[in-house]
């Protein structure tokens, strides 16, 4: 995986565009076919089925671009799935422009369409690897009721008991008032949840997931080189041990996949990670060499399981490329770039950054990178972000 799903692609404003042109021609065939309702409006269960209808398509275009401002289409192929999902949904809505007149074909339209909304949530969930991306539960409840709605109509399979209960005059006042309540609760409802706020932000795993200095000591310490040398004497990236440099040794041992196997996790991570993963879209960053990545992929899904949403390695790339948010890192090269280009860093303090240069101190004085003791002062941090997301939006 080259880029995370969260990063906006540009073809995702033609999708909007295209979606916004079938929208419009849609909301202007109704104008045309039924202009006699509205140049002469009557309270008839006709009006008011014109009126749900008309609802329906405006109220979901507004949705729709909500959606799409927190989910943005990108260019795989599972958001042009959701693409041909959302055309179908107009579709939808243009079939239940042509049958207005026609209560009980407008009440399966409308289950159809919340059939279509829990479909494309079913999809953004999968395009997204984030079960945040969508309200699957609250589009199965409406669409139960309209269905109902529609077995007692006139058309539907409990028409004789409902007709013979309370004649079909009254029944089309009562379904069509009702069709327009479940549509102002729908969106009342779908309003109130909202989306929830996707701060996307970056982990990596080379010392801040994952302990990697001490077993390549012990690596060399077995070869007889850098006796007594411990993590606290790193004090630079290229520290030399010997005939060689600690970086040099790291590169060559992400190389074996018995280290990248072995690799002990960072004291409070596992738990911090779970926490974080309901509250934000998680991507581990990694700049390991690509010979690395299925060995490394293995170590997350056994240490950390179920606790992040995309594995992308950034080693061509950058993380400063991705759109994160914000970016736990340790290594002050990446630090500086991601907080200079990107958005806000969360240096986890290691031996190796603690010497702190005029352009580190800069960007800590203006809180664009931010010092972490540990992973309870990450945590923290990202819980006053997820409090005020003001503090990460729109800040470069």
């Amino acid at each position: 995986m080259s880029y995370a799903r969260f990063r906006r692609d540009p073809i995702s404003e033609h999708f909007v565009r295209l979606v916004d042109i079938i929208f419009g021609f849609i909301l202007a065939q109704g104008f045309v076919l039924y202009k006699n309702l509205i140049i002469k409006p009557s309270l008839s269960v006709g009006s008011l089925s014109l009126l749900l209808v008309n609802a329906t398509v405006l109220l979901s275009w507004v949705g729709y671009h909500r959606s799409v401002n927190v989910f943005p289409y990108n260019a795989t192929f599972v958001s042009k799935v959701r693409l041909s999902f959302d055309l179908l949904i107009l579709v939808v809505y243009s079939y239940l422009v042509f049958v207005v007149e026609d209560l009980s074909s407008v009440l399966i339209g409308l289950f159809a369409v919340f059939l279509l909304y829990m479909a494309t949530g079913v999809i953004r969930i999968s395009e997204w690897h984030d079960r945040k991306a969508s309200r699957l539960r609250l589009s199965i409840v409406f669409a139960v009721a309209y269905l109902l709605a529609w077995s007692v109509s006139p058309a539907g399979l409990l028409s004789k008991w409902s007709i013979s209960y309370v004649g079909e005059p009254l029944l089309q006042w009562v379904l069509v008032l009702s069709a327009i309540a479940l549509l102002i609760l729908y969106r009342w409802m779908r309003g109130r949840k909202g989306y929830p706020p996707i701060i996307p932000i970056g982990i990596d795993i080379d010392g801040v997931l994952g302990e990697q200095v001490p077993p390549v000591l012990v690596r060399l310490q077995r070869k007889g080189i850098g006796a007594g040398v411990t993590k606290e004497y790193i004090a630079k990236w290229d520290f030399q041990i010997g005939n060689t440099t600690i970086d040099k040794e790291i590169e060559e041992a992400l190389l074996d996949a018995e280290y990248v196997r072995e690799m002990p996790v960072v004291a409070g991570s596992t738990t911090a990670m779970r926490e974080l993963k309901d509250r934000f879209h998680i991507v581990v960053a990694s700049s390991r060499p690509t010979e690395a990545e299925a060995e490394t992929v293995k170590w997350l899904k056994r240490n950390f399981d179920d606790c992040w949403h995309e594995y992308v390695n950034t080693r061509r790339i950058g993380k400063q490329a991705l759109g994160l948010k914000v970016l736990v890192d340790d290594y002050p090269k990446n630090a500086k770039e991601f907080a200079s280009e990107s958005g806000i860093v969360l240096l986890f303090s290691q031996p190796w950054n603690r010497d702190e240069d005029d352009e580190m101190k800069a960007l800590m004085r203006s809180q664009k990178i931010i010092k972490c003791e540990d992973w309870k002062a990450v945590k923290n941090q990202l819980e006053l972000f997820f409090r005020q997301p003001e503090l990460v939006h729109d800040r470069r």
